[in-house]
């Protein structure tokens, strides 16, 4: 905490869950309690439902595997500055890996999830 006490001005904090000398989950309560201004988006190496869900519920605006492409989580830190949430779609659905886009494309499927202002993505 001492190095975000030091830049009290940061907009965007991304926080690893596996940290060697304290559990990543009362480090993000503990974010999001003192620097409620500060967006914090969870890197990290664990993907379970169970550890996104209970990131979120603890204040986190994204969840970003570390396995995630470099053009993919710029596009997640660009939702989130806008003031969405990014949830990986493989996340969202179990595991399942994205399908290719039908006629052959084998692009992947957009992977993310954009929440604004507690709208569902169909009325976004």
């Amino acid at each position: 905490m001492l190095l975000v006490d030091q830049h009290p001005d940061l907009e965007l904090i991304l926080l690893d869950l596996a940290l060697p000398d304290r559990d990543g989950f009362s480090v993000l309560a503990e974010l999001r309690e003192r620097y409620a201004t500060a967006a914090v988006v969870v890197l990290s190496a664990l993907q379970a439902q169970d550890t996104v869900k209970l990131a979120l519920d603890l204040g986190a605006v994204g969840f970003i595997p570390k396995t995630t492409e470099r053009d993919v989580m710029l596009s997640a830190l660009q939702l989130v500055f806008s003031g969405g949430v990014y949830i990986p779609r493989e996340i969202l659905d179990g595991g399942k890996s994205p399908q290719p886009h039908p006629g052959g494309n084998q692009r992947p499927i957009r992977r993310e999830l954009l929440i604004r202002s507690g709208l569902t993505p169909q009325q976004n």
